[in-house]
């Protein structure tokens, strides 16, 4: 922030544009943020609940007309509940003794990508550069990525190639969170029956697990 005595201007030898989907660095340049809005809201709630059951399990909850609740166990007695409904908690088919809310909000969700995220010598990274939904979970990494690749291209050079690179990988994470996200929220009975049996076979078959983990730990960020 400048100082009441400092001019109103300044130079350096690059700007980063870090500052969220609403970016202002990407609006001053003009970049197109194209992409569309998905209808309805989400919510998401952080919680502490000592008695939960099976507490190391990932489990999700398909629900009638597209809806879906998911409960990740963050800490030992601590836990994210995420739903395409406006209250997550509420939501929940099954009962949860929480103890104390830390934190509970409904939203919105655009998947959205700038079309250019370099322009001269300012760079868009994060969610200043791509908005997903937060199927696979992907958005926190893709941004401390885009950061670490930018960073590295400042200290040994390639600046040039940055938008190519980071687009195409932003681009297949947006593809990978969608198919995701529609195939969760599908209201289609098939397509939720091959997702419930995917998920035993995924629960039951330790090698389709650990196949699965892998394929998605070297998908690239």
């Amino acid at each position: 922030m400048l100082e009441p005595d400092q001019p109103d201007s300044q130079r350096y030898d690059y700007v980063i544009g870090a500052d969220g989907v609403k970016s202002a660095v990407r609006e001053s340049l003009g970049v197109p943020f194209t992409g569309f809005e998905i209808e309805g809201l989400w919510s998401i709630a952080d919680i502490d609940c000592e008695d939960w059951a099976d507490t190391k399990a990932f489990k999700i909850f398909l629900l009638n007309q597209g809806r879906v609740v998911i409960v990740v166990q963050l800490e030992a007695a601590r836990f994210r509940v995420i739903s395409n409904t406006e209250d997550a908690l509420a939501a929940l088919p099954l009962q949860m003794n929480v103890s104390s809310i830390r934190r509970a909000a409904a939203f919105s969700i655009s998947v959205r990508q700038a079309e250019q995220y370099s322009v001269g010598r300012v760079f868009l990274a994060g969610d200043a550069a791509h908005c997903h939904s937060p199927a696979g979970g992907r958005g926190m990494n893709l941004g401390i990525a885009d950061a670490a690749d930018l960073a590295k291209r400042i200290a040994f050079g390639g600046l040039e190639a940055y938008h190519d690179a980071r687009h195409n990988i932003g681009a297949k994470t947006i593809a990978f969170t969608e198919r995701g996200r529609k195939v969760v929220t599908s209201e289609n009975k098939l397509t939720r029956l091959l997702l419930v049996n995917t998920l035993r076979m995924v629960t039951r078959v330790p090698f389709v697990r650990r196949k699965m983990a892998q394929n998605f730990m070297q998908m690239k960020s």
